[in-house]
């Protein structure tokens, strides 16, 4: 899964397969994803310390995305194969 295009992550510099090891100093490890998320959110316009693991890099990397509302379409995606067929995705 990615980010989405316009989010404090991507604006950050988090990439696609880096792993959050902590987040304002707690550790994740073993966390679920839905766990992780928990820790995340907060009051909108506030930093949140995410520790990260990139494959590559031999340190722990700390990026200070800045919390912010999301929008999430349900329908980020569709196209037509033909006049007759098209394709959807849904959220």
């Amino acid at each position: 899964m990615g980010f989405m295009p316009d989010s404090p992550a991507k604006a950050t510099g988090l990439q696609v397969g880096d792993r959050i090891v902590s987040v304002d100093s707690s550790n994740t490890v073993g966390l679920s994803t839905t766990e992780i998320i928990k820790l995340i959110r907060g009051p909108k316009n506030t930093p949140v310390d995410l520790g990260v693991v990139r494959y590559g890099e031999t340190d722990t990397l700390h990026f200070f995305p800045v919390r912010d509302a999301i929008a999430t379409p349900s329908l980020p995606y569709y196209g037509m194969i033909d006049d007759r067929i098209g394709y959807i995705r849904i959220d």
